[in-house]
């Protein structure tokens, strides 16, 4: 797979890659995969949220009356 990145973040990423003594797919594939993962955890986090509101729903309605 191929992709277009902007000149100014691929000179980033050569910097970084030479700090950390890694090779740039390296970083990006790490970059990337953190990116999943967090997009992850969010959406089960909202789910999680949620399924607690909805199960205190009854409590969470007294207390807005008040």
């Amino acid at each position: 797979m191929q992709i277009q990145v902007q000149e100014n973040l691929v000179q980033k990423l050569e910097e970084l890659a030479q700090q950390q003594h890694r090779p740039i797919n390296e970083l990006v594939t790490d970059a990337i995969q953190q990116y999943i993962t967090r997009l992850d955890e969010e959406a089960q986090f909202r789910a999680d949220v949620r399924a607690a509101m909805k199960e205190h729903e009854w409590l969470l309605n007294e207390l807005a009356k008040q």
